[in-house]
């Protein structure tokens, strides 16, 4: 830009050739105001993208434990399912579906359902 003024100055350009300069003047202004971000708002946008991607791992882990619960156990393992959404954070819902998937009864999964959601109160 301080270039551009210099030159503006110092120099006369015809009429056509001072708009043309003008143009791409706004022009690479424009693309370089959508190109440059502060470090501060680079990093709040990767945190943002790291934050959506935990969310949606989080959301595929939950339909999952959907899945297994309607599976092994139909309805009344879907009916459980409500309680899963207590336990949060991705390490603790990827444990609970390992542990899901060795249980045999409506009852364990409930138990165990119980058992998690304690754990993530008391932490």
């Amino acid at each position: 830009m301080a270039l551009y003024e210099f030159l503006d100055i110092v120099m006369a350009l015809p009429q056509v050739k001072n708009e043309e300069l003008h143009e791409a003047v706004k022009q690479t202004t424009e693309e370089k105001q959508m190109s440059i971000l502060t470090t501060a708002e680079r990093i709040g946008r990767e945190q943002g993208i790291e934050q959506g991607i935990e969310q949606g791992i989080e959301q595929g882990m939950r339909e999952m434990i959907a899945d297994i619960l309607e599976i092994k156990f139909g309805v009344a393992g879907l009916v459980l399912f409500g309680q899963v959404e207590q336990i949060t954070g991705l390490d603790a819902l990827r444990k609970f579906r390992a542990g899901l998937k060795q249980t045999h009864s409506v009852e364990e999964a409930a138990a165990l359902i119980q058992a998690y959601i304690t754990v993530f109160r008391t932490h």
